[in-house]
């Protein structure tokens, strides 16, 4: 998208920036697992739920930060992107269907770090 040669469109510095500043982002944010292994404490039930978190900053930042660039370039150049704005939106109506057992994890623990 950003390879001009390629994608024959000449974007903005600061747009640039925002993908790369996203794309870095999206490589980071597996981080949030590896760190749910290394802090688990087996049989216990107040720990974080980080499932929980990683889903949400997933939709956030990822998901919807994408769909928001690609929107942009659809209304801005007209390239062929619908297929991924349709993935975009369809994540984030799963992430919508599955947040309520997702609330339920993060009240659990906040009761059980209150009751600690």
């Amino acid at each position: 998208m950003l390879i001009v040669s390629q994608s024959g469109l000449v974007y903005s510095f600061a747009f640039e920036n925002f993908v790369i500043g996203l794309a870095s982002l999206n490589l980071m944010l597996p981080s949030i697992g590896l760190y749910s292994l290394s802090a688990s404490e087996f049989g216990k039930d107040w720990v974080v739920p980080l499932d929980a978190v990683y889903k949400l900053l997933h939709v956030i930042f990822i998901n919807g930060a994408y769909l928001g660039v690609r929107v942009y370039l659809w209304l801005l150049f007209t390239p062929d992107t619908s297929i991924f704005i349709i993935k975009n939106i369809y994540s984030i109506l799963i992430f919508f269907r599955d947040i309520p057992a997702d609330l339920q994890a993060i009240r659990r623990w906040v009761y059980a770090r209150k009751e600690a």
